[in-house]
Parts: structure tokens; sequence; C-alpha cells
């Protein structure tokens, strides 16, 4: 939005309603729902986990017993830190309400992305294509290495993803204590509102007074066992891609999904997927005036739509 400025003041003086924006909002189903925690080392979150149970014997009331250890290991998983700035030229002065009022509009508009992105940053993690390689691991990445992925068949370019997650201590979204301190997930520095000489050309030393703010905000997600997310990929319209009973119920079995934590997350296009398995199996009786095949639940597990899943997944997720 960067040297736009004289635009925005002549657009802001002749509309007489607030930013319309919610053609560009995201349902996040995953940011309503999910567990979520403080990192317990400023923007890393580290933890232990046991790598196995030690061995008991069955001995005589007088007999003795071998000591034993257990072993633990150590992992770490780092915030992803989203970030952007502006620098808008000083007839930002000029804008209804100054460039105060100004400001606090793209801080909406940034608080919207900086959610979009987050939620991204959890289901596609570090992929290159539909997430960023500075993410960490997100949903596709965790249950392709705990082996828990369906795949339907789809046509690459054409296909989506439906995951269950079962959220826990263990199962979580990762939010910079600092930030959260703060009162809020995106930090913004607006300089006291102050212009600043911004050195536009290298060469020439030119510059030019002008108006900055910085967006930052951390956002991550860890997954510490096999039993936390399974994805059922390679979903589409299609007569033989569409999700089934049955491969729904091994998804949520490899989660062991209980109601009270367990979501399944899934796009527009996988929930009316799914919602056709109900339709075909829907009895309408002589007093039903009303055909709904609106379906909130799978076997007692929540469902949640997610815009940020997309219905256009490729290859490389597989």
């Amino acid at each position: 939005m960067a040297n736009q400025t004289v635009r925005d003041i002549i657009q802001a003086k002749n509309a007489k309603d607030e930013l319309i924006m919610s053609h560009l909002k995201k349902t996040s189903g995953i940011l309503a729902t999910a567990q979520a925690r403080l990192a317990n080392d400023g923007i890393k979150h580290i933890y232990q986990k046991l790598a196995s149970l030690p061995s008991l014997s069955s001995t005589l009331l007088d007999g003795s017993v071998a000591p034993t250890t257990t072993q633990k290991d150590n992992y770490s998983v780092n915030l992803s830190l989203l970030q952007s700035f502006m620098s808008e030229a000083n007839v930002l002065e000029n804008y209804p309400g100054g460039p105060r009022a100004f400001f606090i509009e793209q801080m909406a508009i940034y608080n919207e992305s900086f959610f979009q992105d987050g939620a991204n940053s959890i289901i596609y993690g570090n992929d290159s294509t539909f997430g960023d390689t500075t993410y960490s691991s997100g949903f596709h990445q965790y249950a392709k290495a705990y082996g828990n992925v369906i795949q339907a068949g789809g046509d690459t370019g054409s296909r989506t993803s439906i995951f269950a997650v079962n959220w826990s201590r263990h199962c979580t979204t990762l939010y910079n204590p600092n930030d959260i301190n703060e009162g809020r997930v995106l930090n913004f520095d607006t300089f006291d509102g102050k212009p600043v000489m911004d050195k536009k050309n290298t060469t020439t030393g030119a510059s030019r007074k002008d108006y900055q703010m910085q967006a930052q905000g951390y956002l991550g997600f860890v997954s510490a066992t096999k039993y936390d997310v399974a994805a059922y990929t390679q979903i589409q319209d299609a007569a033989d891609d569409r999700p089934t009973a049955t491969n729904l119920d091994q998804l949520l079995d490899y989660v062991k999904a209980d109601p009270t934590t367990t979501f399944l997350y899934m796009s527009r296009t996988g929930k009316r997927l799914v919602e056709m398995l109900a339709d075909g199996k829907y009895q309408r009786g002589s007093m039903d005036n009303n055909y709904n095949t609106r379906l909130d639940y799978w076997n007692g597990i929540p469902i949640a739509i997610d815009d940020n899943i997309s219905d256009a997944e490729t290859t490389v997720l597989d």
C-alpha cells in the first residue's frame, strides 16, 4: 500500500462509510477452536518427550530387581515471525483524521492479514508452495511424518484436505509471552507518530519525509505425538474422490478422537462433500417441512470450517 497516499486521501474524503473488507475476510475455525499456550522460551518452545516406559519385573517377595532408567529427549520448535512495514508520504496529514486515523484503519486490515497468514502457517507449515519455508511444520507435515494420511486420489490442483486434530498441552498453538503481556498478538509501532526523513534513492541520496508503521507478531504450532494430527488428502468433488464414512472414521481413529478435545477442520467444499454422505442417508418423515442436510458433527466430533484450507492443493503436499 506504500506510495499510494494521495489516492488513499482522495478515496477517504469521498467515501462516507467505513472501509469494506468483508469480501477479503476468511473464517478460521482453527484459530477459533485451537488449544493455545504461551511459548516457554520467548519465541521458541522447548519440550521433553519420553522415549519409552520403564520395564517392570515380577519377583518373589524377597527377590531382587535390576535398576532401570528412563530416557527423555529434548525438542524445540520456533515461532513464525509475521511482519510488515508501511512508509507513507507526509501528505498523510491531509487524510481525514490525520496520520493517526489512517494507521488505526490499517491496524484492522493487518490484524486480519496476520490471522490469515497464521492459520496458513499452521495448516501448510514450511511447504514452499502453500506455506513458507520460514515456518515450522504444520498439519500436513506432522500428519505425513506420523503416517496418519489417507489419500482420496483427486486431481492435482483441484483437491482439498480434511484434518483431524486432538488438541492438548502438547498439541497446541503457541504465542509469544511478550506480545500477550502487551494485550495483543500483533504489535504496531508508529514511531511516536512523527514523520522521519526516509532515503528513497541510495544513489542520489534523495529523501522525503514519511510517516511509518511496523506490524509484527509471532505464532507457532507444535505437535509432540502421533495421536495429535491426521490428514485426509486429495479430496475432490468427483465420483471416486469424495470423502467416505469409513475413511472419516479411520481419520478420527488415528488421533484417538475425543469429543471434548478433537475437531475436524475442512474447507467449505470439504464440508459440502461430507454433508453429501448425510444427504444419502436422509429420511424425511410425513410431518417434516424443512429439508436440511447441515452437518455440524461427525460421530460426535465437531466440524469447523477454515477458509484457509485450499481447494486447489497439488502433489507438492503428497
